[in-house]
């Protein structure tokens, strides 16, 4: 019997997850040229091809997939074993980091479910700006868009669907109802970091969006959610973080269907966290918790909520 050695093993199953040597060579901190040739070895002992090579992107043969199957939860178990011993006692905090709004608006209304089922695991938040680029640092963020870095996967996590909303005092002052109206009549508030929503809205209802002109532009989106609460106009409200005050009255619905603005929420991840259970736990955690609140904004709205964004309706892999 010949001696495999665990690195061959570990190239091989950073291939075989990949589909690619440049991206696992990446990955390793090793050359394309090492990986070919640990795999080329590899092959040499088992007396089997693992890949097919002529394909783009590569694949693996029916030998390759049944080994790939077979050695993954052993190699899954020596990294977590290590990991444990290189960080007893002091493993450090989950590090997430966040765009401001998602953080303040939705993450920190739904942490303490997290905290309740999961007490050991120490977290760290950080927010940054909507289009800041992913730190290096971080074990989990969540931001507006994909961040192109070729260490992170991700998953599309949360649509951005809006529909206008505004406070009772408001709608009283100003004669609405949930039925709207001419809404070019009102104040409508907007943040100067997505100053095109109200266009993208009343294009999906109809609505001319050149008498849209009486808009009031914030800095940032929070700025916009908090204006909409204190009576100072209407705002498009993001579904998932509006919710809550509507329920409790701080809000109301107003004119039209919801829109799908495109390019939604994005959890991005480093490629090895697959290893890490305490990732694991927060992105199962984070996937029921968002599948909860949309089909609660799906309850809430009725019949104008609108999830148009394609990806909602297509399985998700899990780590």
């Amino acid at each position: 019997m010949h001696h495999v050695p665990l690195n061959w093993l570990k190239t091989f199953e950073c291939v075989a997850r990949l589909l690619s040597f440049q991206n696992a060579a990446r990955e390793l901190h090793v050359t394309t040229g090492a990986v070919s040739q640990q795999i080329r070895k590899l092959e040499d002992v088992v007396g089997a091809s693992l890949f097919l090579r002529s394909r783009s992107p590569i694949a693996l043969t029916v030998i390759g997939e049944a080994y790939f199957r077979e050695i993954q939860e052993p190699l899954e178990k020596l990294y977590m074993a290590t990991r444990q011993i290189e960080k007893h006692k002091s493993p450090g905090p989950l590090r997430i980091w966040g765009s401001r709004f998602f953080i303040r608006l939705w993450l920190l209304q739904h942490l303490a479910s997290f905290r309740s089922l999961h007490p050991d695991i120490e977290l760290s938040i950080e927010t940054g700006k909507p289009n800041e680029g992913v730190p290096s640092d971080v074990d989990i963020a969540i931001r507006v868009g994909r961040d192109s870095h070729p260490d992170l996967k991700h998953q599309e996590l949360m649509p951005r669907i809006v529909i206008p909303v505004c406070s009772p005092a408001y709608a009283r002052e100003q004669g609405l109802t949930d039925a709207g109206g001419e809404l070019s009549r009102y104040t409508l508030l907007c943040s100067s970091t997505t100053s095109d929503e109200w266009q993208i809205w009343a294009a999906a209802n109809a609505i001319d969006h050149g008498k849209l002109s009486n808009i009031v532009t914030l800095s940032s989106s929070d700025l916009v959610h908090g204006a909409a609460l204190e009576g100072v106009g209407i705002s498009l409200g993001r579904l998932g973080f509006i919710e809550k005050e509507i329920e409790q009255g701080h809000l109301i619905a107003l004119h039209g269907h919801s829109v799908d603005l495109g390019k939604g929420f994005v959890i991005h991840y480093r490629r090895d966290a697959m290893h890490d259970p305490r990732v694991r736990a927060f992105f199962r955690w984070i996937k029921s918790e968002v599948a909860d609140t949309i089909a609660n904004s799906h309850h809430l709205l009725g019949s104008r909520y609108d999830p148009s964004a394609s990806w909602l309706a297509a399985p998700h892999t899990s780590l």
